[in-house]
């Protein structure tokens, strides 16, 4: 918003515009942007807390998190790698690669998500995005390299700050586009990571990229969700958690944020749009109303031995919901396994009385398992 509001101050946006919307290709829209500088600049780059200086300066600028965290992927890949030409070099064999099923793996075979080469081969959607988007996109990416470029040594030790020295250095324009790029993936690949509180509650951290948990697709009635936590050597990890039963040979889903429970159809064909996908899920093309209109198994059951038999069940389920939504860890840490047990048997138990769409009670219990692993297993504050 910052160097948009200077170029219309400068009489310069639409002509940016209309030369940012003939380019067809990244690294013109970045070249572009780069030299809109002129009509940006000076801007007031320094900044006293050298801890954190590229953060204090984005938020002074009210730049979104997106731009900063593409800096720093950009930044750990070309440390990576070696160096700007090895980075260059290793990026030339990537794009060798056509095999779909073989982008991301390394030579072993593995797919590693704590490297780059996983992240490089993410959907960035680049043919699908709307030209407002590049212009903010490529607009913070010149003004955060424009930073780095003055106030760093990044890109070699020289006396010359000035734009024209910038627009002449090879590795500056090679990270420009790189930064842009990586500005795409996090918009279409990020995930949140959380703590629990002592209360029980989730406090969000921030977003990171895990290449692994971006093979999954998104479905709005998932059966497996994502739990953040803390391994033992202190790194933080994604956990997969299954919420109902699979069977062999079924594909895996996650959702990307919202399900049909909680959204209702429009609202989710919305949300869908910043992923650039038309969601076709079971619950999509069935239309499953949300859950509040969802039918009851009890209700609906016509035998009054597995009606009795699906409120004791329930009647178990009920003892532990107040312990995992009341986030009382205590108990939890102590009867975990009890905890598990009642809701996993549950689930399991109510699947037999399966309908489409799923039952009040079913959804409700596998709502409650997966808080469970989330409050259980998931990463918490430790003070």
């Amino acid at each position: 918003m910052f160097a948009q509001v200077k170029l219309m101050m400068a009489g310069k946006y639409e002509e940016f515009h209309k030369k940012l919307g003939a380019q067809q290709d990244l690294e013109s829209r970045v070249m572009a942007a780069l030299k809109a500088l002129e009509y940006i600049l000076p801007l007031d780059v320094h900044c006293d807390r050298k801890d954190s200086q590229i953060s204090s300066y984005c938020l002074s600028l009210a730049m979104n998190d997106h731009t900063p965290f593409s800096l720093k992927l950009t930044i750990m890949a070309i440390r990576e790698a070696g160096g700007f030409d090895k980075l260059r070099e290793q990026l030339g064999e990537f794009k060798k690669n056509k095999d779909c099923l073989e982008k991301g793996f390394s030579e072993d075979g593995t797919y590693k998500s704590n490297t780059y080469k996983p992240l490089y081969y993410l959907e960035a959607h680049e043919d699908k995005r709307w030209l407002p988007e590049f212009i903010t996109m490529t607009l913070n990416m010149s003004v955060i390299l424009y930073f780095v470029f003055v106030e760093t040594s990044f890109f070699g030790k020289s006396s010359d700050k000035s734009l024209k020295a910038l627009l002449n250095n090879k590795n500056a324009i090679f990270t420009a586009n790189l930064i842009a790029f990586h500005y795409m993936i996090i918009q279409t690949n990020d995930h949140e990571m959380s703590e629990v509180t002592h209360y029980g509650q989730h406090m969000g951290l921030g977003a990171v990229i895990h290449p692994f948990c971006s093979l999954f697709n998104h479905s709005c009635y998932p059966n497996v969700s994502r739990v953040p936590i803390l391994g033992s050597d202190n790194v933080m990890y994604q956990m997969m958690m299954v919420q109902h039963a699979i069977k062999k040979g079924s594909q895996i889903f996650d959702d990307y944020g919202f399900d049909f429970t909680l959204e209702n159809a429009a609202r989710r064909k919305d949300l869908c749009q910043k992923y650039y996908f038309e969601c076709r899920c079971k619950a999509c093309r069935n239309n499953w109303p949300m859950f509040e209109k969802l039918p009851s198994v009890i209700m609906t059951c016509t035998s009054q031995t597995k009606k009795n038999d699906i409120v004791t069940a329930m009647s178990r389920v009920a003892k532990v919901e107040s312990v995992i939504l009341e986030g009382d860890i205590a108990t939890l840490d102590a009867e975990h396994e009890t905890v598990f047990k009642i809701l996993i048997d549950a689930v399991n138990f109510l699947s037999n009385y399966g309908t489409s769409p799923p039952t009040k009670e079913y959804l409700r219990t596998v709502t409650l398992l997966k808080t469970a692993y989330l409050v259980i297993y998931g990463n918490r504050i430790n003070l």
